[in-house]
């Protein structure tokens, strides 16, 4: 609930300060106040486990992106390959360095 921006920590005498729903305060407000407050956050574990998600995305991203050069780059041999035959002229090859 504090994740999704449900709840927040108060500064009053609650434990607790929910969102501006009356429906929800009085539901969350008797039934839930003291786990609420006492519950540990573990704000590295959550942090890790975030990072560790995005690094997976990271990778699958780049391998989404070295696939889209590798087609690119057939595509520009397909096209040069076709202009010669067109032409009826000899392969260019030039140097890189």
């Amino acid at each position: 609930m504090i994740y999704g921006d449900l709840i927040t920590e108060g500064s009053s005498a609650y434990h607790y300060k929910g969102i501006a729903d009356t429906v929800l305060y009085l539901i969350f407000y008797h039934k839930y106040q003291y786990e609420i407050y006492h519950q540990k956050s573990d704000v590295e574990g959550e942090l890790y486990k975030k990072i560790e998600g995005l690094e997976k995305d990271k990778k699958s991203m780049q391998s989404r992106i070295n696939e889209l050069k590798g087609r690119m780059l057939e595509l520009v041999v397909w096209r040069e390959l076709n202009k010669c035959k067109k032409e009826k002229s000899k392969i260019k090859i030039s140097e890189i360095d």
